[in-house]
């Protein structure tokens, strides 16, 4: 396929190398910053010309309106994405919540793959490793026996939960759904109403995966002084970062664990979940 890949962290320079050894034709554009010449960079609409496919970060935009591109030498905009990709041309773009259609291409076939259930467990999978990997780095305590809160229990927390179980740690999850809770404690945890939780001086490790206010002043000011906070949800976040430096309290940010701690594998999902959807629309690889 002729592929072209804008903007995006070192995944993605990891993803422009894996498509290429597949046979596909890549232009890349955004990364000057990364210094390989393997991934040249090209004006955007020559690169977008022809291209059976473009794909964008995830998160694909900033709040400027920019594309999330950490490695370009220069903004590229919303806008300019829009106009430069023909018909017919699908649009892989992680959260893209409609702004490319609102900044003129309504016509352009978007596909938001972070609501994508194949990419989603499988980054999932990725964020709970690299979660343990950082509290290994950071606790000086083992984390067998270690008492430790997982707030929410979506996908990551799942995830993150059995691998903590696994390695002897006393977890407990805390959800919000009655059916969560039952099945929290049907996999031998112990449960707690993310809307109540009081009881946090009983913990050694506090990890966040909720991305609204969870842990604000009230519930902080009862935590240990030696208390790990590990908080992996977008922002705002779950934890009341501001709260925890009044409070001396040390919070992680381990947003983009799968980028950060795993890319070449980060890369392989993001190159699957595209070769997956063109075959549902169609194209033959």
């Amino acid at each position: 396929m002729n592929i072209t890949v804008v903007g995006g962290d070192v995944r993605y320079l990891e993803l422009v190398k894996l498509l290429r050894r597949d046979g596909n034709a890549v232009e890349a554009v955004g990364f000057e910053k990364a210094g390989e010449a393997e991934v040249p960079c090209e004006k955007l609409k020559t690169a977008c010309a022809g291209a059976d496919c473009v794909v964008l970060p995830a998160p694909a935009f900033l709040n400027n309106g920019t594309v999330n591109a950490p490695l370009s030498a220069e903004d590229i905009s919303v806008e300019n994405i829009a106009q430069s990709i023909g018909g017919g041309t699908v649009v892989f773009a992680g959260g893209d919540r409609g702004r490319l259609k609102q900044a003129g291409g309504e016509d352009l076939d978007v596909v938001d793959y972070l609501n994508l259930e194949q990419y989603a467990v499988a980054n999932a999978m990725l964020t709970a490793e690299g979660a343990v990997q950082v509290l290994l780095n950071e606790t000086k305590r083992s984390l067998s026996g270690a008492r430790v809160l997982v707030t929410g229990y979506g996908r990551i927390g799942k995830l993150l939960c059995r691998r903590l179980q696994g390695m002897d740690a006393y977890v407990t999850a805390s959800a919000r759904k009655q059916g969560d809770i039952a099945m929290i404690r049907a996999m031998g945890l112990r449960g707690a109403w993310t809307e109540r939780i009081e009881d946090l001086d009983i913990y050694d490790i506090v990890i966040n995966t909720v991305p609204s206010p969870v842990l604000g002043r009230r519930e902080l000011e009862r935590a240990k002084g030696d208390c790990i906070f590990l908080e992996l949800a977008s922002l705002p976040g779950g934890i009341d970062t501001a709260a925890a430096r009044e409070l001396g309290i040390k919070v992680i940010a381990a947003g983009g664990l799968p980028g950060k701690r795993a890319p070449v594998t980060a890369a392989e999902i993001i190159r699957d979940t595209i070769y997956n959807i063109m075959c549902e629309k169609g194209k033959t690889l």
